[in-house]
């Protein structure tokens, strides 16, 4: 389980990495080489939703579902098996958005 967790977190910290950088370069003044006006309103709708801001939201809202899996700091905060076995079965979805990576193993898949 860990091992998928790992992959998760580093996919999380590429995303950011890649997420700072084009807000950086926006802040710059630098654009992408893209006319706007020439996609079709699909396509710039779908760029549009991916901000730096909204991936960077996306990325934390992920790494809080992985907190659940970090171990209780309180000893009688024990989580019941059941809740760590649906929350191994998130993971392992999670990480299926990243399944073209090298690091990717196809035993996570669930």
């Amino acid at each position: 389980m860990n091992d998928v967790i790992e992959f998760v977190r580093a996919r999380l910290d590429d995303e950011v990495r890649i997420a700072d950088a084009a807000a950086e370069a926006f802040l710059h003044g630098d654009r992408i080489g893209i006319d706007p006006y020439t996609m079709h309103p699909s396509v710039r709708m779908h760029v549009y939703s991916w901000t730096p801001a909204r991936v960077l939201r996306e990325v934390e809202s992920k790494r809080n579902v992985l907190a659940l899996l970090a171990p209780p700091v309180d000893p009688y905060e024990l989580k019941p098996p059941c809740c760590e076995q649906t929350l191994e079965l998130v993971v392992r979805r999670m990480a299926t958005a990243w399944d073209s990576h090298p690091a990717y193993d196809e035993a996570w898949r669930p």
